[in-house]
C-alpha cells in the first residue's frame, strides 16, 4: 500500500500556490507585470494622476495655454488607460474632462459648458483613454 502525502503549498506574493503551478499574475520575460487595475483602484489612480497633472499645469501657467494642458491630460489618460478595462477607461476620460473643464477652462472648479467646443474636448479625452485601454490589451496579447 502506497502512502500518500498531503499536498504542500508554498507562499508566494500573490497568495498560495501548489508546487509546480504558476501564480495567477505571472511576470513576462521583461519583468513587467501583466496585472491590470481593477476599476475602483484604477479610477482612484486616474483621479490622483489627473489632479497632480492639473495642479502642475495651473502652477506652470497652463490656464493661458489650454491646448497644451489638454495634451498633458490626454497623455496621462493614455498611460493610465493601458491598465484599465474599456468601461473604466471611459470613466477615466470623464474624470480627465472634469479636471480640464473645471480647473483649466472654467477655473476654480466651475464647470463651463459653452457649446460644441467642450463636447469635442470630452470626446478627445474619452477617445484617448479608450485607445489606451485597447493598446494595453493588444500589448498584453503579444
Amino acid at each position: 500500500m502506497a502512502m500518500t502525502h498531503p499536498r504542500r503549498f508554498r507562499v508566494i506574493p500573490g497568495g498560495l500556490s501548489e508546487p509546480g503551478r504558476l501564480p495567477a499574475a505571472v511576470r513576462d520575460t521583461q519583468g513587467v507585470s501583466r496585472r491590470r487595475w481593477h476599476t475602483p483602484e484604477g479610477l482612484l489612480a486616474v483621479y490622483c494622476l489627473a489632479a497632480v497633472a492639473t495642479m502642475a499645469a495651473v502652477a506652470a501657467g497652463g490656464t493661458r495655454h489650454p491646448l497644451v494642458v489638454l495634451v498633458v491630460l490626454a497623455s496621462v489618460l493614455l498611460a493610465a488607460g493601458m491598465r484599465l478595462n474599456p468601461y473604466a477607461a471611459l470613466a477615466a476620460g470623464v474624470i480627465g474632462w472634469l479636471f480640464y473643464d473645471g480647473f483649466i477652462v472654467g477655473r476654480h472648479g466651475n464647470l463651463a459648458w459653452a457649446g460644441a467646443r467642450e463636447g469635442w474636448w470630452l470626446l478627445v479625452l474619452l477617445g484617448v483613454a479608450l485607445c489606451g485601454s485597447v493598446l494595453g490589451r493588444v500589448r498584453h496579447h503579444h
